[in-house]
């Protein structure tokens, strides 16, 4: 399944991320830098998704901030559940209120997998 672009971002990383494969995780904008991006975890606010492999800490690397990406989930999801991020950016369903979203899921999967996802950052889950 192709992506659809729509919007995308570079910032610069603030950590070395070449040991691991982090494509595909979401991030979030470093709160003490500004264009700087770190992965994000439990209860961040997410920016978008990290379009490339590994980038070394300072390097340039391209976010997909709007459209449809794909994303490593963290655990099972089934199509339509909103997206939030776990501990180490991967994508797990976002279930309570006031869980701050990356996305819906565009097709069902499971920790480990890669599926697609519409972007929806800075959208919480509602609490009613």
């Amino acid at each position: 399944m192709a992506q659809s672009k729509l919007f995308s971002d570079s910032l610069v990383s603030k950590n070395d991320l070449s040991s691991g494969d982090n494509q595909y995780h979401i991030v979030k904008l470093d709160s003490a830098a500004d264009r700087k991006f770190e992965l994000a975890g439990a209860g961040d606010q997410p920016y978008g998704v990290l379009q490339d492999d590994a980038p070394d800490e300072g390097e340039v690397a391209e976010i997909m901030v709007m459209g449809i990406t794909f994303l490593e989930l963290g655990g099972s999801i089934t199509r339509g559940q909103m997206i939030k991020p776990d501990s180490n950016g991967k994508g797990v369903h976002a279930d309570s209120g006031g869980d701050k979203i990356v996305g819906i899921a565009r097709e069902s999967g499971n920790s480990g997998e890669i599926i697609s996802v519409l972007l929806l950052p800075g959208t919480v889950v509602d609490s009613s």
